[in-house]
């Protein structure tokens, strides 16, 4: 993503910015979710970030998908 010829020139930093939320959300998941076991007395993600991360992310890619659809036509 970060570098692909569809992001166009004001968006250049977008992509490498979502790689560090994702980034960031996965240290969170690791510490946080239930994937890798809580520490014990750990909080919950909320929802709210998650849903951020979930929500950035797959619309970018969802962009980056229909303009690479349009240019292959």
């Amino acid at each position: 993503m970060r570098n692909s010829q569809y992001v166009p020139g004001h968006l250049v930093g977008v992509p490498k910015t979502l790689d560090d939320l994702l980034q960031r959300s996965n240290a969170i998941r690791s510490t946080a979710g239930d994937a890798h076991g809580k520490a014990p007395g750990a909080g919950e993600v909320p929802q709210s970030l998650v849903n951020l991360a979930i929500h950035l992310t797959g619309s970018f890619i969802v962009y980056l998908a229909e303009v690479a659809n349009e240019q292959a036509i």
